[in-house]
């Protein structure tokens, strides 16, 4: 079974190196090591500290011993790119589950049969907050609308049952 690395960080010399930083340094020292060799074979020099110093006069080798530490700012940059990506997304994410919470109360309440109950701004700034929010209405209205009837129908009933016992036919 593989376990999932979680830590992304790591401190070193009290600095945050992220594990994308180390392996991008790691990827130009490689490329160090394959140019320094490709170099020394291409000249036919033995490996000494000499010779590495010979082979440093072709500007080509120069600029590759420049790749850990060109990997390693570009993979501090992307890494900061992606930090702030992370926090936009955790504030998006934290307001969404707040809304939730809000939306989650208020549809609660109008499931129990409190039509009175007010949305909090969460749920009035939503769109599906604004669509409950007419549901409601429209359900208080209807019920308002039965009630009237039922009323009526009551009133009619008992005028119904007066007139049916004082008249004789």
């Amino acid at each position: 079974m593989v376990k999932r690395v979680t830590k992304k960080y790591f401190y070193i010399f009290a600095c945050q190196v992220s594990i994308y930083e180390i392996i991008a340094i790691v990827v130009g020292l490689f490329f160090i090591a394959i140019s320094w060799i490709a170099a020394l074979v291409q000249e036919s020099l033995p490996f000494s500290l000499s010779n590495i110093a010979k082979i440093h006069r072709n500007f080509l080798v120069i600029i590759i011993d420049c790749a850990p530490l060109c990997l390693w700012i570009l993979a501090r940059i992307l890494n900061k790119v992606i930090k702030e990506r992370e926090y936009k997304l955790k504030i998006i994410s934290d307001k969404k589950e707040e809304e939730l919470k809000s939306l989650s109360f208020f549809t609660s309440s109008l499931g129990r049969g409190n039509f009175e109950v007010e949305p909090d701004e969460n749920v009035k700034n939503s769109e599906l907050g604004r669509i409950i929010i007419k549901m409601r209405d429209n359900l208080l209205k209807n019920r308002r609308t039965e009630e009237e009837k039922m009323w009526i129908n009551n009133g009619k009933e008992i005028i119904s049952d007066i007139l049916r016992k004082y008249t004789d036919l």
